[in-house]
């Protein structure tokens, strides 16, 4: 199975290297890895569950404000596996309910929360 990640500017590239030894270290694998500046349209689409939301604007702004590290990790129920690693969105919310998540360790808020999963 394959599941599209994103690395966002709080986050890339200061804790790249960190940020991938716990994707690597949960069974997942690398299938692309691509340094891209987001235009507005993609941030749009990647982000339009969200285009309802007050938060909208502002996150499409901050992830096309930097380069941004896009990946597709592969492994077993890679879906799953990355979403748990990412943790909740709010990373306050994840320092309580999933404290080794990539969320509580990197993450400062909600928009600013160091890595996209979908």
């Amino acid at each position: 199975e394959r599941t599209f990640a994103l690395f966002k500017p709080d986050a890339y590239p200061r804790h790249t290297k960190q940020l991938l030894k716990q994707v690597l270290a949960k069974g997942l694998s690398v299938v692309v890895q691509e340094e891209v500046v987001l235009s507005t349209e993609i941030a749009e689409r990647i982000y339009s569950d969200m285009a309802s939301f007050p938060v909208f604007k502002r996150l499409v702004e901050f992830v096309t404000s930097a380069p941004v590290l896009v990946l597709v990790l592969e492994g077993s129920d890679a879906i799953a596996v990355w979403r748990e690693l990412a943790g909740p969105t709010n990373p306050r919310t994840a320092k309580f309910e999933a404290r080794n998540s990539l969320r509580a360790k990197y993450g400062t808020t909600a928009q600013m929360n160091a890595v996209h999963a979908s």
